[in-house]
């Protein structure tokens, strides 16, 4: 039925603007099983959580005990941390939102070869959001770009 009818269901292809909370989604679910599997005991986080103390951290906590302590596990309330300062960031979320600078300079630099433009703009240059979703996908509308910075 998925493929049949692809539009029973949210996925990728058809919401391309979910891949970033796929990705949140797939990391959780790996590190969810990793939790499960004791693989993250050595660093305070139970096999079993079945307490809210197990998933958070507070300030205080850090500035209480310390952040190298616990990093090293001395609490049970190291899955917040953990995530905060390990997992999500290896995530690189804020790239379903950047620009690829080497590739659109590259572009902007061929474009300006032919000249500078004859209409100028005075106005910001706002990103376009990569329709679909993918890693350092957004970029600018070049034509505009041109009439801002490419003056004779």
């Amino acid at each position: 039925m998925g493929m049949e009818h692809p539009e029973c269901a949210y996925n990728c292809l058809n919401s391309p603007h979910l891949r970033p909370a796929y990705v949140v989604d797939r990391v959780y679910h790996h590190f969810g099983k990793e939790v499960g599997e004791g693989k993250w005991t050595h660093r305070g986080v139970p096999e079993v959580v079945d307490s809210v103390h197990h998933t958070n951290v507070s300030f205080w906590f850090l500035v209480r005990v310390g952040a190298k302590e616990a990093e090293e596990g001395v609490s049970g309330q190291a899955i917040e941390y953990l995530l905060r300062t390990e997992i999500l960031p290896k995530m690189r979320l804020h790239e379903f939102f950047q620009i690829n600078i080497d590739e659109s300079v590259k572009k902007f630099e061929e474009l300006a070869r032919a000249g500078a433009s004859s209409e100028m703009l005075d106005e910001n240059l706002p990103m376009q959001q990569d329709p679909e979703w993918r890693r350092f996908g957004c970029t600018v509308d070049f034509d505009k770009a041109l009439k801002i910075f490419n003056r004779p």
